[in-house]
């Protein structure tokens, strides 16, 4: 007889007796006689076998898979919600508002300097007075900057208050 015999091609696979009975059964490997397997052409079918299963598996759902990805999306949903609450992150669209808030403040304030300073500078006479009165101003600007949090900005879809108290001069307080 030709071939090799269920232990051989067991050994060969890399699982047992009973496995490559199995797998004869379902056509998997090619058998030659009682306990003989040709093997090179029981590789070859067995290949195909897994690669057809593969194809079946790829299909369906581990559960075990599906589970430990599940419980990874709940840890990491949990991570958020306690730096949330900590206080490490904020909302999006509370950051864009801030932002938006701040531009709008360095906005009014640059745009406001030269009729504000105009008329006090035009009445100093030493550059130091001038240099003083100017950096009073920037001063002003970047204390009222410095002073925009998201926690002061009420309404992220207001962008039109926040302006106009900037233009009419109010300081924003920070809150802390």
């Amino acid at each position: 007889m030709t071939g090799v015999t269920g232990e051989q091609l067991a050994v060969l696979f890399d699982c047992s007796e009973r496995t490559i009975r199995d797998l004869a059964k379902r056509g998997a490997v090619v058998r030659t006689g009682r306990d003989r397997y040709d093997a090179p052409a029981s590789v070859t079918s067995y290949v195909k076998h897994l690669r057809e299963g593969a194809a079946v598996d790829n299909d369906q759902l581990d559960p075990d898979h599906e589970r430990a990805r599940k419980d990874r999306a709940l840890a990491d949903k949990t991570e958020l919600q306690n730096a949330v609450t900590r206080g490490e992150l904020v909302p999006a669209e509370e950051v864009h508002a801030a932002w938006v808030e701040m531009i709008g403040v360095a906005r009014s304030r640059l745009l406001a300097m030269p009729s504000k300073l105009g008329p006090v500078l035009a009445v100093m006479s030493t550059p130091t007075e001038v240099q003083s009165a100017v950096e009073a101003e920037v001063t002003a600007a970047l204390e009222e900057l410095a002073g925009v949090s998201v926690e002061a900005v009420d309404d992220p879809g207001d962008d039109a208050a926040g302006a106009s108290g900037a233009a009419d001069g109010d300081t924003m307080e920070a809150a802390s």
